[in-house]
């Protein structure tokens, strides 16, 4: 079982509980080891939310950062993530104060999808209605 908590994610495998540290993955941009979102895509993958993306690699038991190859529009950076969603064909819905993007795992690519609301209407949450997203 996995928890997102404010000092980082943390796993209990049902005898003990393993903090991995964000704050120690070099150029993570962390900003805060508060953990705002954990979702698994359609291969088992973890993804962890905060001011960056991040996935937890099972083979080395080790959090890494998502380093994208492209965001379309270099003006838009990614801020804190506060839901995710899986989408259409194994994508990733997620969102940020910037608005809305879908990332492939695929590819590591990120798109920006669009910003819905003002600055004051953050999208805080998601929830895929089947293939409808």
């Amino acid at each position: 079982m996995w928890f997102g908590t404010n000092d980082g994610l943390c796993r209990y495998d049902g005898f003990q509980i393993k903090t991995y540290q964000l704050d120690d993955i070099q150029g993570s941009n962390a900003r805060t080891p508060q953990i705002g979102v954990i979702k698994t895509d359609t291969s088992g993958n973890l993804l962890i939310g905060n001011y960056s993306l991040f996935r937890y690699n099972y083979d080395t038991d080790q959090i890494e950062k998502v380093e994208f190859d492209s965001l379309q529009d270099s003006s838009i950076t990614i801020g804190r993530i506060h839901a995710m969603e899986t989408g259409p064909d194994g994508l990733f819905i997620f969102s940020d104060e910037n608005g809305l993007f879908s990332f492939d795992p695929k590819n590591n690519r990120v798109l920006f999808i669009s910003k819905l609301f003002s600055n004051k209407n953050n999208i805080i949450s998601l929830f895929s209605d089947g293939d409808q997203l």
